[in-house]
Parts: C-alpha cells; sequence; structure tokens
C-alpha cells in the first residue's frame, strides 16, 4: 500500500483503509513499536487508531469485547493486538478472538498456518 494508491481509494469513493492497535496496559518498549507502526502507517495513507484497553480484573473480557466490535465495524480493516499483554490475559484467546480477514500480524490460527 503506497499513500497514492491509498489516496486513489478515497476518490474513487472507497474508505480509506484503517489499522486499529490494541494494547492493553502501557509498556514503554510496546508504545515505540506502536509510535512506529502509527508513523509507518500514516507514511503510506494508512488512518490508525490505537484503543487501550486498562489492565485488571476485566481486562481480557474487554479486549475480547473490543476486538468483537473491530471484526464488525466495516470500516476497520486490520487489527493488531500490541504484545506483550499482561500474565492475566490470555494471550492466545485473545489473538485468536481476531477475525483471520483483519489479522495484520498472522497470529490467527488460520493465517499461522
Amino acid at each position: 500500500m503506497t499513500r497514492t494508491r491509498s489516496a486513489r481509494l478515497a476518490v474513487s469513493g472507497m474508505r480509506p483503509p484503517q489499522l486499529v492497535i490494541v494494547e492493553c496496559g502501557h509498556d514503554p518498549r510496546s508504545a515505540v513499536y506502536i509510535r512506529n507502526k502509527v508513523r509507518t502507517a500514516d507514511r503510506v495513507g494508512v488512518k490508525v487508531r490505537v484503543d487501550s484497553v486498562e489492565p485488571g480484573p476485566r481486562a481480557q473480557q474487554e479486549m475480547l469485547s473490543l476486538i468483537a466490535t473491530l471484526n464488525r465495524d466495516e470500516a476497520v480493516h486490520g487489527v493488531i493486538v500490541q504484545m506483550p499483554l499482561p500474565p492475566e490475559i490470555e494471550a492466545n484467546m485473545v489473538l485468536h478472538a481476531v477475525l483471520a480477514s483483519k489479522d495484520v500480524d498472522g497470529l490467527t490460527p488460520a493465517n499461522a498456518g
């Protein structure tokens, strides 16, 4: 995807590509990765947003609910679950909740092969 191609999609009436990065907590190492992903997405003309879930006893359910919402949202074309997740979250359960068609990292069972 290039900025030119993204612009052509917008001109043709199609929605510009949108990526959502889902994070839990505020890991400083993850912040660097997220910042780089946002910068790269901007450079190629992909809209990107970061949705954060606060760690705690309800975090896993909140992440699963958020991912279900993103899976249904036709304006969202890709989802990344930012790793690492806090230890109280079952990472595989959260990663496997992302639709294969929206799994940017290729970590769902269907995409991992």
